[in-house]
């Protein structure tokens, strides 16, 4: 009996850590599937490498220090020569057209499409878009 009990017991710590283990391996599956990469590992590298050389040869501001200013920045969609100049974190112009021109190449940074009712995130229908589009039509009229 002793030895029963003791296989019973080793089997059911081998489901436990087995099912911990595959819960979380379908955890790391499921975000890695959600998890868009636009560029693969060289291209990433050689990427960064030009960003730091860029950045020095050109005497571009720490990326927290314009990203904090950036993110202060409410409700834009896109920013440009003008605004990079306002922040007046930029050595000169030609440092803020290089900063522009190096990370132009990157597509998932374009600034996103907007819609005649916001911004077009591509995630809905033409007939829910056509819904929403003949619902705020309405609502509009109704104060006209």
């Amino acid at each position: 009996y002793v030895l029963l009990y003791f296989i019973t017991v080793f089997l059911m710590m081998q489901n436990f850590l087995l099912a911990i283990i595959v819960e979380d391996y379908m955890n790391v599956a499921a975000e890695i599937k959600e998890n868009l990469v636009e560029q693969e590992f060289w291209t990433d590298l050689h990427s960064c490498a030009m960003a730091s050389y860029k950045s020095f040869r050109y005497r571009w501001p720490h990326l927290g220090k314009l990203g904090k200013e950036l993110k202060s920045w409410e409700a834009r969609l896109s920013v440009g020569f003008e605004d990079l100049d306002r922040t007046s974190l930029f050595h000169d112009q030609r440092s803020i057209t290089e900063f522009i021109k190096h990370f132009k190449q990157f597509d998932f940074l374009a600034p996103p499409l907007v819609a005649r009712y916001g911004v077009d995130t591509g995630e809905r229908s033409d007939e829910e878009r056509l819904k929403i589009e003949t619902a705020v039509d309405r609502q509009l009229w109704r104060f006209f």
